[in-house]
């Protein structure tokens, strides 16, 4: 899979589309997608004067709310720049969860 420069660009990916974009990070030793799971006790803020909460469990109880960046390069093929950890759990929980995306 490959987003091409031209391509009608969407506000919403299927988390298993995404999935398959080149990660901009990579810690040594694993995936970005490895890393992204393996750390459970990342929190997200889901509204102001709320308690953070594990980012899993906000995907399970309203999906993604936050949009992931996608950087479309002149050369090459699109990146997933930001959003790593919420592509990684939308994907583990439902491949098919509709993702927001920012395209940069």
């Amino acid at each position: 899979m490959g987003i091409k420069k031209g391509d009608q660009l969407s506000m919403f990916m299927p988390a298993q589309e995404l999935r398959q974009l080149k990660p901009t990070n990579y810690v040594k030793g694993m995936t970005a997608w490895e890393h992204a799971l393996s750390e459970s006790t990342y929190l997200v803020g889901v509204g102001k004067d709320k308690p953070m909460e594990p980012i899993r469990e906000s995907i399970e109880k309203r999906g993604v709310l936050r949009p992931v960046t996608v950087r479309h390069p002149e050369e090459g093929d699109s990146m997933l720049s930001e959003g790593h950890h919420r592509v990684a759990h939308a994907n583990d929980i439902d491949p098919s969860m509709e993702v927001p995306v920012e395209h940069v």
